[in-house]
């Protein structure tokens, strides 16, 4: 999408200020051992997954939640189904690390789209409107997305009334959409 095209390049003009961080891979033996403590609380006493040492979405979800997390339906159903390796509905504890190694990667990846935001965002007021996007192509020297179709950026982007901006929340929806 353009959108993903001119973030790209916004990051590779502002390289020293946008350093793209390497995800995060591994969690280090302390945060290791943390989340496994952690899935140690989250297994509930009165089920068949204790035996196992197993969880399941509903306590995935709690165990989430109370690491700071806000996860989404469709999101813990694609952990389980990802990690469900014996068809039960349930992931373990190593499942669960990868899970949570995921989960901070996707954090990494919202802190850096909010930067790229802002550099967008000149005035600092939260919208990108179409000066900016014009700015931007300037700047980057791509005078050949013509104005009519970052007056269409504008407007697919935007989810308010007004479609001659775009918010914080519209620029994450819709990275997300061109990055997926």
């Amino acid at each position: 999408s353009t959108w993903g095209h001119l973030s790209v390049s916004v990051m590779a003009a502002h390289r020293g200020a946008v350093a793209p961080r390497q995800r995060q891979q591994k969690l280090s033996e302390e945060q290791s051992r943390e989340v496994r403590a952690a899935f140690e609380l989250f297994l509930t006493r009165d089920d068949a997954e204790v035996a196992s040492n197993r969880i399941n979405a509903r306590e995935l979800t709690t165990a989430l939640q109370a690491l700071g997390f806000e996860p989404r339906k469709d999101k813990v159903d694609r952990y389980i189904a990802q990690h469900n390796t014996e068809g039960d509905g349930t992931i373990d504890v190593d499942a669960f690390e990868a899970i949570i190694v995921d989960v901070l990667g996707q954090d990494d990846d919202r802190e850096l789209l909010e930067h790229v935001f802002h550099l967008y965002d000149e005035d600092g007021d939260g919208l990108i409107t179409l000066g900016d996007l014009e700015r931007v192509a300037l700047e980057l020297n791509d005078g050949s997305i013509p104005a009519s179709e970052l007056t269409t950026m504008i407007a697919q982007a935007s989810s308010g009334q007004d479609h001659d901006r775009v918010s914080l929340d519209d620029f994450l929806r819709i990275m997300k959409r061109s990055l997926d």
